[in-house]
């Protein structure tokens, strides 16, 4: 499979995938993911 119908497949099961969890959840994992530092506290301020 080319990198071009890889990335087409990937953007079409966007909406499948994110309906799976909240924004918050994946925002939360998008931090952990990359390591950055938040207080939970502060983050939806």
């Amino acid at each position: 499979m080319s990198q071009l119908q890889t990335v087409i497949q990937y953007i079409e099961k966007q909406e499948e995938l994110h309906g799976k969890k909240t924004y918050q959840e994946e925002f939360i994992g998008f931090l952990k993911k990359y390591q950055i530092e938040y207080d939970e506290r502060y983050v939806w301020d």
